[in-house]
């Protein structure tokens, strides 16, 4: 059994969005990421279908929503998640859209898929970070290091990007920040971006959320320093 998502568009924009998701998951090979199984297009219709590994766990926004995690089990879920990211961040790949509608737990929290790649980004590694930079830096990019180099665009869901997106110059610790937010979710039962004594007793989880949760993505934790 597969799953599939169906586009249907003209524009050459979209479809090369599809495309990229389906190279993106094609390449990767982890077993807490959807895999893709094939992307088949319709020239004549305009439609694309994005073959994927069926899964029918439901998502961490239906599990905060209608079930009572133990801190346990809510360390547990960040930890697959990390272990995901820390993947993808080695692979190249920067998701950018983490959020717990994008991540699908099984119902004793055992295992997780994180799906929808649609604006997630392969980048060339510099000095041993992602190169991401703004559209005001456009004109200094020949066309050829365009699609390596570049995020243009704010991406993810706006509760849950990081503060520097708007700044237009960010790196892979995005994904690190969305990480936070969704743990963060998952102890206080609500959306929220303050870690407060009220809400989180253990003074260790606090610590850890701070090192997720810095302004000062130099400052914040990669995904293997929150694995440690």
């Amino acid at each position: 059994m597969f799953a599939c998502k169906h586009y249907r568009s003209d524009c050459i924009e979209i479809q090369n969005v599809v495309k990229t998701e389906f190279r993106i998951l094609n390449s990767l090979d982890h077993g807490s990421i959807i895999k893709a199984r094939e992307l088949i297009f319709n020239k004549t219709k305009g439609s694309l279908y994005l073959i994927l590994e069926y899964c029918n766990f439901p998502t961490l926004r239906s599990i905060v929503q209608n079930n009572d995690v133990s801190e346990l089990d809510s360390l547990s879920i960040l930890k697959k998640i990390l272990e995901a990211v820390l993947y993808l961040h080695e692979t190249g790949i920067c998701h950018r859209d983490l959020k717990p509608s994008n991540v699908l737990v099984s119902e004793n929290y055992h295992q997780i898929k994180i799906i929808d790649f649609n604006v997630a980004k392969n980048m060339k590694k510099s000095s041993g970070k992602f190169s991401i930079m703004s559209s005001m830096m456009l004109e200094s990019i020949s066309p050829n290091e365009f699609e390596i180099q570049s995020m243009l665009t704010p991406t993810g869901k706006p509760f849950y990007r990081a503060p520097e997106i708007s700044k237009g110059l960010f790196t892979e610790k995005v994904d690190i920040w969305s990480s936070g937010l969704i743990f963060l979710e998952l102890i206080t039962k609500k959306k929220c971006k303050q870690i407060k004594n009220d809400d989180i007793a253990r003074r260790e989880i606090r610590e850890l959320l701070s090192g997720f949760l810095e302004e000062d993505s130099t400052k914040r934790f990669s995904a293997f320093d929150a694995l440690q």
